[in-house]
Protein backbone atom coordinates (compact mmCIF):
# COMPACT_ATOMS: atom_id res chain seq x y z
CA UNK A 1 0.00 0.00 0.00
CA UNK A 2 2.66 2.92 1.02
CA UNK A 3 4.59 2.12 -2.61
CA UNK A 4 1.23 2.40 -4.20
CA UNK A 5 0.21 5.25 -2.36
CA UNK A 6 4.04 7.10 -3.30
CA UNK A 7 3.59 6.35 -6.81
CA UNK A 8 0.26 8.10 -7.37
CA UNK A 9 2.15 11.42 -5.00
CA UNK A 10 4.88 11.35 -7.34
CA UNK A 11 2.65 11.38 -10.09
CA UNK A 12 0.86 14.31 -9.16
CA UNK A 13 3.49 16.21 -8.53
CA UNK A 14 4.93 15.71 -12.08
CA UNK A 15 1.51 16.81 -13.16
CA UNK A 16 1.59 19.75 -11.23
CA UNK A 17 4.89 20.70 -12.20
CA UNK A 18 4.41 20.50 -16.04
CA UNK A 19 1.22 22.73 -15.44
CA UNK A 20 3.58 25.12 -13.76
CA UNK A 21 6.36 24.92 -16.37
CA UNK A 22 3.66 25.60 -19.51
CA UNK A 23 2.13 28.60 -16.82
CA UNK A 24 5.49 29.61 -17.41
CA UNK A 25 6.55 29.33 -20.52
CA UNK A 26 2.81 30.87 -21.70
CA UNK A 27 4.22 34.32 -20.35
CA UNK A 28 0.24 35.48 -20.24
CA UNK A 29 -0.11 33.64 -16.65
CA UNK A 30 -1.88 35.52 -14.18
CA UNK A 31 0.84 35.32 -10.63
CA UNK A 32 -2.39 34.34 -8.69
CA UNK A 33 -2.12 30.60 -10.92
CA UNK A 34 1.50 30.19 -10.71
CA UNK A 35 1.02 30.65 -6.65
CA UNK A 36 -1.86 28.06 -6.95
CA UNK A 37 0.15 25.70 -8.83
CA UNK A 38 3.59 25.90 -6.64
CA UNK A 39 1.11 25.69 -3.30
CA UNK A 40 -0.10 22.62 -4.96
CA UNK A 41 2.99 21.38 -5.38
CA UNK A 42 3.97 22.16 -1.58
CA UNK A 43 1.57 20.08 -0.68
CA UNK A 44 1.97 17.08 -2.67
CA UNK A 45 5.40 17.29 -1.59
CA UNK A 46 4.46 17.67 1.99
CA UNK A 47 2.29 14.65 2.40
CA UNK A 48 4.75 12.57 0.32
CA UNK A 49 7.15 13.39 2.91
CA UNK A 50 4.56 12.84 5.68
CA UNK A 51 3.58 9.29 3.77
CA UNK A 52 7.22 8.32 3.57
CA UNK A 53 8.05 9.09 7.45
CA UNK A 54 4.52 6.66 8.33
CA UNK A 55 5.50 4.27 6.11
CA UNK A 56 8.88 3.86 8.10
CA UNK A 57 7.82 3.89 11.27
CA UNK A 58 5.51 1.44 10.31
CA UNK A 59 8.15 -0.93 8.54
CA UNK A 60 9.92 -0.23 11.74
CA UNK A 61 7.45 -1.01 14.50
CA UNK A 62 6.86 -4.45 12.25
CA UNK A 63 10.92 -5.22 12.46
CA UNK A 64 10.72 -4.93 15.53
CA UNK A 65 8.01 -7.09 16.48
CA UNK A 66 9.26 -9.70 14.30
CA UNK A 67 12.74 -9.50 16.11
CA UNK A 68 10.60 -9.86 19.58
CA UNK A 69 8.77 -13.13 17.83
CA UNK A 70 12.22 -14.75 16.69
CA UNK A 71 13.46 -14.55 20.53
CA UNK A 72 10.39 -15.94 22.19
CA UNK A 73 10.48 -18.36 19.93
CA UNK A 74 13.74 -19.09 20.08
CA UNK A 75 13.05 -19.25 24.15
CA UNK A 76 10.31 -22.11 23.36
CA UNK A 77 12.50 -24.24 21.16
CA UNK A 78 15.03 -24.12 23.97
CA UNK A 79 13.14 -24.69 26.69
CA UNK A 80 10.73 -27.35 25.26
CA UNK A 81 13.94 -29.39 23.78
CA UNK A 82 15.17 -30.51 27.39
CA UNK A 83 14.62 -34.02 28.21
CA UNK A 84 12.88 -34.46 31.66
CA UNK A 85 11.64 -30.99 32.27
CA UNK A 86 11.34 -29.99 36.03
CA UNK A 87 8.11 -28.33 37.19
CA UNK A 88 10.12 -25.03 37.35
CA UNK A 89 11.15 -25.75 33.71
CA UNK A 90 7.47 -26.51 32.91
CA UNK A 91 6.06 -22.95 34.26
CA UNK A 92 8.86 -21.13 32.39
CA UNK A 93 7.66 -22.90 29.11
CA UNK A 94 4.12 -22.23 30.15
CA UNK A 95 5.22 -18.41 30.66
CA UNK A 96 7.17 -18.68 27.39
CA UNK A 97 3.64 -19.59 25.57
CA UNK A 98 1.48 -17.57 27.25
CA UNK A 99 3.65 -14.50 25.85
CA UNK A 100 4.20 -15.46 22.70
CA UNK A 101 3.36 -13.06 20.01
CA UNK A 102 2.97 -14.58 16.51
CA UNK A 103 3.79 -12.23 13.28
CA UNK A 104 1.69 -12.61 10.36
CA UNK A 105 2.58 -9.96 7.17
CA UNK A 106 -0.37 -10.60 4.75
CA UNK A 107 -0.02 -9.66 1.08
CA UNK A 108 -1.28 -6.29 1.27
CA UNK A 109 2.32 -5.33 2.06
CA UNK A 110 2.83 -6.44 -1.29
CA UNK A 111 5.86 -4.70 -1.50
CA UNK A 112 7.61 -6.21 1.70
CA UNK A 113 9.41 -9.58 2.10
CA UNK A 114 8.10 -11.72 4.24
CA UNK A 115 10.99 -12.97 6.81
CA UNK A 116 11.06 -16.84 6.96
CA UNK A 117 13.29 -19.10 9.01
CA UNK A 118 13.48 -21.30 6.79
CA UNK A 119 16.50 -22.68 3.85
CA UNK A 120 13.62 -21.86 1.29
CA UNK A 121 14.50 -18.50 -1.09
CA UNK A 122 11.28 -16.22 -0.73
CA UNK A 123 9.12 -16.03 -3.92
CA UNK A 124 10.22 -13.89 -6.70
CA UNK A 125 9.52 -10.19 -6.61
CA UNK A 126 6.85 -10.00 -9.18
CA UNK A 127 4.46 -12.16 -6.92
CA UNK A 128 4.70 -9.30 -3.77
CA UNK A 129 3.54 -6.75 -6.46
CA UNK A 130 0.59 -8.08 -7.87
CA UNK A 131 -2.99 -7.42 -6.52
CA UNK A 132 -3.69 -10.39 -4.64
CA UNK A 133 -7.29 -12.09 -4.66
CA UNK A 134 -9.59 -10.96 -2.13
CA UNK A 135 -9.23 -14.41 0.49
CA UNK A 136 -13.24 -15.63 2.51
CA UNK A 137 -12.60 -16.70 5.76
CA UNK A 138 -16.26 -18.29 5.71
Amino acid sequence: MFGICCKFIKEEIARQNAVLKRLAQSGSAQAQNLTYVQGNIEVAEQELRTHKEEASAARDYYNDITQRFMAEWAEIMQISQEENPSPETLHKLAVAQHKFTLVLSADYQQAKLIPHWGRTEQAATTYYLQKCPMISLA
